[in-house]
């Protein structure tokens, strides 16, 4: 039994000399001098010629880190970024839950679809083909992939109010996901329901800063980087957050459609959240039977609204009657007017087309605040620019000015176009 200890000893006196740089106790000397080789001696010099040494392991495994790649994905629709959100979470890149989303954008995207289903939000495959461009981050929340949603914004884009809005979202008893958020931007969009009847919830924040002409980076920065110091997170931008457009303001314009849907739409705040959810889903349900009936008709000609006339339908009734005289059935999609109708609550769309300096300006703004972050675990880029929310002769250069600034912070990034191009893409500018 003594001989086993001293070979104890004697193997951990031999591991720690070898660490020091001395050859004095190595095997081979040991063994030629006629030394006795213990078992545990024998264990410790065949680990050492297995393996390198802890500083050199270390550096290795440092080596390997840098050699892996921060994934960039960009895309034309926004909510086409869950995707590979998904996919950077299924390969491991980024953790199954809680990474928070810094969400460059003129639009919050933070609605839901009004009939999503629990069950639906935490089924990826059900999930992805229900989205759209408005409506799908939220999902992600209650899934508990995302966590806290920080939304940068531009100086023309007013519809939440600056500062933290704290959230539950969860599940109402028929099913629905819903938050408790009082917010006009939820209540029009009759996304409502109180914590209390939420069931499976989750607790967020959705934190809106400012960062634009006259407005201060170093403020900006101090507000959200002690949120990202010690939590993954998700680098989101929209091109449309350099220069916006409203698609909907120029259709129909001989019958000043965009005029007198903001009249007819605009949503009126209370103090009775309930009350006025419900007004809202009453005005919405009359609308989207007027508007079915013109999609299918082309006029109000047969069709029978509440009695007494109320004076959404009043204004309908206008509304078709100045759209008949100016455009034919065909060139009219109504489904598209309904649409741009439940755009209006308190405010419109933002609007701001910005010049090529705006543009650079506000491109430097944004990579002067990364810059002061931590590296992303994740990058995805909205071009937005089909739909045109990003004007289309101007997307390419936001998105390479975008790109320049980006792979010059992250020496490791590499970006994968996951849109169709109009021309062959260059075969070293694309990766899968």
């Amino acid at each position: 039994m003594p001989a086993v200890s001293e070979g104890r000893r004697s193997g951990m006196s031999s591991l720690q000399e070898e660490e020091s740089g001395s050859n004095k106790d190595c095997l081979a000397c040991r063994l030629s001098s006629g030394g006795v080789i213990s078992l545990a001696s024998l264990y410790v010099a065949y680990q050492g010629l297995k393996r390198p040494r802890p500083v050199e392991r270390s550096l290795m495994m440092a080596a390997a880190g840098a050699m892996k790649s921060l994934e960039a994905y960009i895309v034309e629709d926004h909510n086409e970024a869950l995707e590979w959100i998904y996919r950077e979470i299924g390969a491991k890149r980024l953790p199954v839950h809680g990474s928070t989303l810094l969400h460059f954008d003129s639009h919050p995207d933070l609605l839901l679809p009004t009939d999503l289903g629990a069950e639906e939000a935490t089924c990826r495959e059900a999930l992805l083909p229900r989205l759209s461009i408005g409506d799908w981050i939220l999902p992600a929340v209650f899934a508990g992939h995302l966590g806290d949603v920080l939304w940068v914004r531009p100086p023309w884009a007013p519809q939440l109010p600056e500062g933290e809005l704290r959230c539950t979202i969860g599940e109402t008893a028929d099913g629905l996901v819903r938050l408790d958020c009082r917010h006009p931007y939820f209540v029009s969009e009759l996304l409502y329901a109180p914590a209390e009847e939420l069931r499976n919830t989750r607790t967020f924040s959705i934190v809106v800063v400012t960062l634009g002409e006259d407005t201060s980076t170093a403020k900006a920065v101090a507000e959200l980087a002690p949120r990202l110091r010690d939590t993954p997170y998700i680098l989101d931008i929209d091109l449309d957050f350099f220069s916006t457009h409203d698609p909907f303001r120029a259709m129909l314009p001989k019958a000043d459609m965009h005029g007198r849907l903001q009249k007819l739409f605009a949503f009126e705040v209370s103090d009775d959240v309930t009350s006025a959810q419900e007004s809202r889903r009453a005005l919405l349900t009359e609308a989207k039977a007027v508007f079915d009936h013109l999609d299918r008709v082309g006029s109000l000609e047969g069709f029978t609204g509440p009695s007494p006339e109320t004076e959404l339908m009043h204004g309908l009734r206008e509304l078709a009657a100045a759209v008949g005289e100016h455009y034919t059935h065909e060139e009219v999609d109504w489904q598209l007017v309904y649409d741009a109708a439940c755009t209006f609550d308190t405010c419109g769309l933002p609007h701001h087309v910005s010049t090529d300096q705006q543009v650079e300006s506000s491109v430097e703004q944004v990579t002067e605040f990364l810059s002061a972050l931590p590296e992303p675990g994740c990058v995805t880029i909205a071009r937005s620019s089909l739909d045109d929310f990003c004007p289309p002769d101007q997307v390419e250069d936001i998105q390479q000015s975008m790109l320049d600034r980006l792979t010059s912070l992250y020496p490791r990034l590499r970006v994968n176009v996951k849109y169709e191009l109009d021309d062959e893409p260059d075969p070293g500018g694309e990766a899968s």
